[in-house]
């Protein structure tokens, strides 16, 4: 693919959508996730569609690919409470606000609270919940809130791993971080793999499916999928749109079909990097970066909890050499409910750290002087001080370490002698099982089984003989015993070819 480098085709999973129906409240169509947020519209009389739905509805889907709308609040409690991924973004009138307020304010998930109401100074109660951000009656100022919220949200949610100093190789898979574990070995299997054109149209066209109502993004992917070669790789992913928001989340909930699907970039991004990282890191000495963001409170928890350990940042890695520029990005999260504000104080050593990294001067779509470095995935540092610092933001001091190398390839070393060799997918479906992440596993044996050629007997009973041992880990005996007996099947008629 030119200077740098797609993807198996695969099944795309989906989650129901609920639009209002006249006839039935609620109406059902297929949409799937592909972000970090959701909004939830919460209003009794939302179905009357005036000028204020149609308004909210075109301004939200800027940014929201998944918006949710409910008339009913036992329905809306129900579906953020089964929330397991996304955070929420709530919009509600006044009246239903102060009955659901109350019940799920407590939710991890539930990110801010907008109140859409005729006589805002009436809802006093709104000031008792930390996470209601706003209260009016211009759905325009309550628009503009969400879409800025949302997008810092976008920066926080940047994937971690956190590697305790006291794991260790003799511990089982399991007990061992395997967000950790996956996403190294995904990274090392994705670069691995060669692409073609045909991988720029799969993604442009999955993407169009995910940004069905979004005209904005729509006329992005129309300009990726025609002129992706017109710009650097880098060039796309510092532009705020779906190219950042999917591979982010995709990597957060490790989302198998969007991972797979975004190899080719990834590939691309990680090889421009490399390149930069060669011609400039010869030239470099120590340095300094830094990152400000905000962090749900029980992540938080566990790098503070992790002196001396390892924290992995399982995506590409944005940094700013300007203290005041990561700052300003803490500061807008200090305060929020069930969020710490922090500050990354990062020591970089060039002879030390073997991910690579590069200046973005001139580099990035926005083309600003914050003097960004951005770093490949899986950039790991060592966590070795956490301390409050002003303005109610923590600041968390990393580095770079000699050891960190030598740790990492043991373990991963560990991780491929556990999943043996094979195809990158038949690996990755390997490792999901060693870890009990079985829906994952039986994805990949499914897309394995897509992607084998029929006249490869061997392979085929191989994948279904996975497959019966999947459904039997899952207690689907009947479903197990089917894919137990066909590999059976395909290995007696390979014994009479044979004989």
């Amino acid at each position: 693919m030119g200077n740098f480098s797609g993807t198996p085709n695969s099944a795309t999973p989906v989650i129901k959508r609920k639009y209002l129906n006249k006839k039935n409240n609620l109406k059902f169509c297929e949409q799937k996730i592909v972000q970090n947020f959701i909004l939830i519209w919460l209003d009794a009389s939302i179905g009357e569609a005036g000028k204020d739905f149609q308004y909210t509805i075109s301004q939200i889907n800027k940014i929201f690919n998944s918006i949710t709308l409910f008339t009913d609040l036992n329905t809306c409690r129900e579906f953020i409470e089964k929330t397991r991924y996304e955070q929420i973004f709530l919009l509600v009138s006044g009246r239903l606000g102060a009955e659901l307020v109350p019940l799920v304010h407590k939710y991890v998930r539930l990110d801010s609270i907008y109140v859409f109401c005729g006589e805002p100074e009436r809802h006093k109660w709104t000031k008792e919940w930390k996470k209601i951000k706003l209260v009016s009656n211009q759905i325009e100022t309550i628009c503009q809130l969400i879409v800025s919220d949302a997008a810092q949200c976008e920066q926080d949610l940047t994937p971690t791993s956190i590697l305790s100093s006291s794991d260790s190789l003799n511990q089982d898979l399991q007990q061992i971080n395997s967000s950790f574990m996956y996403s190294q070995l995904i990274k090392d299997i994705l670069f691995e793999m060669t692409y073609d054109e045909q991988s720029i149209d799969e993604l442009a066209n999955f993407s169009r499916k995910s940004y069905p109502r979004n005209s904005a993004q729509l006329k992005i992917i129309d300009e990726f999928q025609k002129d992706y070669h017109k710009h650097t790789p880098i060039w796309w992913y510092t532009r705020e749109c779906f190219t950042y928001r999917m591979l982010n989340r995709s990597l957060r909930t490790f989302d198998i079909t969007i991972i797979s699907m975004m190899g080719f970039f990834m590939k691309d991004v990680h090889q421009q990097i490399k390149e930069i990282h060669s011609k400039m890191s010869r030239r470099m000495g120590p340095f300094v970066v830094y990152r400000g963001q905000g962090m749900l409170n029980d992540e938080f928890t566990g790098i503070r909890n992790n002196i001396g350990g390892l924290l992995a940042f399982n995506s590409f890695l944005s940094t700013s050499e300007d203290l005041k520029i990561a700052t300003k990005f803490a500061q807008q999260s200090a305060g929020r409910a069930g969020k710490t504000a922090i500050l990354f104080e990062i020591e970089v050593d060039p002879t030390l750290i073997s991910i690579s990294f590069a200046s973005l001067n001139n580099l990035s779509y926005c083309n600003e002087k914050e003097k960004e470095i951005l770093f490949s995935m899986h950039t790991v540092f060592q966590i070795v001080q956490v301390k409050e610092n002003t303005g109610n933001i923590w600041k968390v001091n990393l580095k770079s370490v000699n050891n960190t190398d030598l740790q990492i390839t043991r373990l991963t070393e560990h991780i491929r002698q556990e999943i043996g060799e094979g195809s990158a997918i038949e690996r990755l479906g390997r490792l999901m099982i060693a870890l009990d992440e079985l829906e994952k596993a039986e994805a990949f044996y499914e897309l394995l089984r897509e992607s084998t050629p029929e006249n490869d007997k061997k392979a085929f009973a191989s994948i279904y003989n996975q497959l019966g041992y999947i459904k039997y880990k899952q207690g689907d005996y009947s479903k197990a015993q089917q894919f137990y007996e066909e590999a059976r099947r395909i290995q007696e008629k390979m014994l009479k070819m044979l004989n």
